[in-house]
């Protein structure tokens, strides 16, 4: 089974004590952990059982005397964004889920690319500028730069792009993902990719320690960055974008739009793309070519609108959702013999 998700595992010796018992001091505090969150709440296919600890993150400090806690007692920790490409076992996942969310959201302009360090990071959340008109653009080719916290929508990035007649960011107008997710793995539509204006990178390790990766140092391939090879936290990014003309970004965002909206079945729960693009092929076509359009195991079916999809039509588990990867897997080898990767993460207890 290809893209089972490693979670992040602290090593220690202290296993003398309870973490549910120590999770208390960190509720008491304030910190919102919840226990048993069903994270078929969290998470787009609309399927998955309860994490056993479930943080939305709020800010850097609390997020930090989250992770020390289950440093501490060896808490296993699984990193999501909105849940956009996850597939969540029906038994749910040990351990705590770390969420990034609403609560840690903020977009806004930069003047200049801060320091690659925590002060850079710091400097950035205090120096925010909300519109485009306060940065006084006038050449095109000027250099201008949105900071976003892993917790954005994707979506909300490109929207705030293009109300301030900055191009660049029109592709992810239509992705459903947070933009922590979009710079882990590097996701793109429509011929553009997050590879292509995402500067720097602010993430934790899984020794807690700040670190940045500017550039190339991301490491972007398809559908990869640096942050699978670290299992690195993303907390923020920042994108460089240029002024445009808003009539061409308006009509670049509404032709996307209908592009997806005529492609996509959007009315069902799904992950979006299911499977990366084999080299030479196109996923769908293999899958239409193999007549598996309408394939169904319990509430789960291989799309008849786009045979890349896999949706949940009818209240399905994820178990169902598993069984027809596997078989549009096995099928798309035995008619092709192409190796169909996936693209979803499948993690929890399987």
């Amino acid at each position: 089974m290809d893209n089972i998700e490693e979670k992040i595992v602290f090593n220690n010796e202290n296993t003398n004590n309870d973490p549910k018992t120590a999770v208390n001091s960190l509720i008491d505090k304030g910190i919102n952990i919840r226990l048993n969150e069903e994270m078929s709440q969290h998470c787009t296919y609309k399927v998955g059982g309860p994490a056993d600890y479930f943080y939305l993150v709020d800010n850097l400090e609390n997020l930090k005397d989250v992770l020390e806690w289950a440093k501490e007692f060896d808490v296993d920790v699984t990193v999501i964004g909105l849940g956009s490409n996850l597939l969540i076992s029906d038994k749910g996942i040990r351990g705590l889920v770390i969420a990034f969310a609403e609560n840690f959201s903020r977009i806004g302009f930069l003047r200049a690319l801060p320091s690659p360090d925590f002060d850079g990071l710091i400097s950035a959340q205090e120096n925010l500028i909300e519109s485009a008109d306060l940065l006084e653009i006038e050449d095109s080719d000027e250099d201008v730069y949105i900071y976003s916290e892993a917790g954005a929508p994707l979506k909300e990035l490109s929207k705030f792009a293009t109300n301030n007649s900055m191009t660049g960011l029109e592709y992810s107008c239509g992705i459903p993902g947070s933009v922590g997710g979009g710079v882990y793995m590097n996701a793109g539509a429509y011929g553009r990719m997050t590879a292509d204006t995402c500067v720097q990178t602010y993430y934790l390790s899984p020794e807690l320690e700040l670190k940045v990766a500017s550039g190339e140092e991301q490491e972007f391939a398809y559908r990869e960055s640096i942050f699978h090879k670290e299992h690195g936290i993303i907390l923020a990014s920042i994108f460089k974008v240029n002024k445009g003309e808003q009539d061409l970004i308006n009509s670049m965002v509404a032709d996307l739009t209908n592009r997806r909206n005529a492609s996509q079945p959007l009315e069902y729960p799904s992950c979006g793309s299911v499977f990366k693009r084999p080299e030479g092929y196109f996923a769908g076509k293999l899958i239409m070519d193999s007549g598996l359009k309408g394939f169904r195991v319990g509430g789960a079916e291989v799309s008849e609108k786009h045979a890349g999809f896999i949706v949940n039509v009818d209240n399905a588990k994820a178990t169902d959702v598993l069984a027809v990867i596997k078989h549009v897997q096995e099928t798309v080898k035995k008619d092709h013999g192409v190796d169909l990767e996936t693209e979803v993460r499948i993690i929890g207890e399987w």
